[in-house]
């Protein structure tokens, strides 16, 4: 191993291993630093990525952004407005040409709620998929074990706590089909 790459080996894990401080710095870089307006945008999505994000290099990601752990998975194209919650302690993934509007939330927790003496059990997590060319609207939320079929349109506001079939739009809380929408390129 060349000296080049044992640097690059140690820069990684000083910044992406799990342990006692390392989490609270990459927090610190990752929603303080990379979030802040100050950092323009490309170096924005560069910053991720060296922090152990898998976004393509093309991918937008606006100021506030607001992700727990490194399981984010964003294709090329797309597009993370600025408010976003990214609840990630399992992998979130995003498709090409991906638009999501601020604020959306993307919650991979829950709770067992089997004991009737305490609701909020023991914590279980579940994926959450957005297929390419789908659209989140602006303060979606979508909880764990979701996954959002290619080119579905859920709306601002909306609550999907069930699989969206592709090319439909969804909205309500909890979300449901309100409308098909064409499959053919129109433009």
């Amino acid at each position: 191993m060349t000296a080049l790459q044992q640097a690059r080996r140690a820069w990684t894990q000083l910044w992406t291993d799990p342990g006692e401080k390392r989490p609270i710095i990459w927090h610190w870089v990752v929603n303080g630093v990379l979030a802040s307006t100050c950092v323009p945008a490309r170096l924005r999505t560069v910053g991720y990525r060296m922090m152990g994000l898998h976004l393509h290099r093309s991918v937008l990601v606006r100021p506030g952004a607001s992700i727990r752990d490194r399981h984010l998975t964003v294709g090329a194209h797309s597009t993370i407005n600025g408010k976003c919650v990214f609840d990630n302690r399992t992998d979130v993934e995003v498709g090409a040409r991906v638009g999501i509007g601020i604020g959306a939330m993307f919650i991979t927790t829950d709770h067992v709620r089997a004991n009737p003496r305490q609701r909020s059990g023991t914590g279980k997590s579940a994926p959450i998929t957005v297929r390419d060319g789908a659209s989140i609207g602006s303060g979606a939320i979508i909880l764990s074990g979701v996954t959002i079929g290619e080119g579905a349109v859920v709306a601002a506001g909306a609550l999907v706590n069930r699989d969206c079939e592709p090319h439909g739009l969804y909205a309500g809380t909890p979300a449901r089909r309100v409308k098909d929408l064409p499959t053919d390129d129109a433009s």
